[in-house]
């Protein structure tokens, strides 16, 4: 009924947890807490959504040792924007993530003292179809830490993720770290848009996160 009390909402309910829209104070609870965690139950793969694309990037950064495997489905970690909150025109952005991916510290190689150390590009046309990116000027620090994790990304073929997502994909690439990107609708599912774990055809999604797992696992 999608009401309180009926079990299957109580079940998504559950899963909200309280978000401060401090960045900054989000990135570093989740470092103090989210690697003791871990570490009580395991290496584990870790799966996001979104904005919370940040958190597996973090303790990959921090204890690669026990992130079995980053999975992101439609990661807003768009590398130092964001495509959201700007109104004035259809390609639109606003400074985000000073350190490339997050909005703390994260160990590059060489190292970074300050996020003003860092020597960015974009050379790319800019459009509603096809956003530009930020990257690295060459020669471009490695991520040496997050590197150690596999590192996953899913986009569905209705989201607006599909024009920016390879922003995402390609920083990382570029900084060294193994990234595999699934686009959905290149493996016949289709229609999908930024919640694809909640549309008709989520079981179908859920069966390429474990697949990539197993393989994974297996390698």
């Amino acid at each position: 009924r999608g009401v309180i009390g009926d079990p299957i909402f109580d079940a998504f309910a559950a899963q909200f947890i309280p978000l401060t829209t401090n960045l900054m104070r989000q990135e570093l609870s989740m470092r103090a807490s989210g690697c003791q965690l871990l570490s009580l139950i395991g290496p584990s793969y870790l799966i996001s959504h979104s904005i919370g694309a940040l958190h597996p990037i973090l303790l990959s950064d921090e204890c690669p040792e026990l992130v079995a495997g980053n999975i992101n489905v439609e990661p807003a970690t768009i590398p130092f924007q964001s495509y959201t909150g700007n109104a004035t025109s259809a390609v639109g952005r606003t400074p985000a993530r000073p350190w490339g991916l997050t909005n703390t510290r994260i160990t590059y190689d060489p190292p970074v003292d300050s996020p003003a150390d860092m020597r960015t590009v974009n050379n790319e046309i800019d459009t509603p179809a096809l956003r530009s990116c930020i990257y690295q000027a060459e020669p471009a620090r490695k991520l040496p830490q997050i590197a150690r994790v596999p590192y996953v990304a899913l986009t569905g073929e209705a989201s607006p993720h599909i024009t920016y997502d390879h922003c995402v994909v390609n920083y990382l690439r570029q900084a060294g770290v193994k990234v595999d990107w699934i686009k959905l609708g290149d493996i016949n599912i289709h229609g999908n848009g930024h919640f694809s774990f909640l549309e008709e055809n989520n079981l179908r999604v859920a069966a390429v996160v474990e697949k990539w797992i197993k393989k994974n696992g297996e390698g």
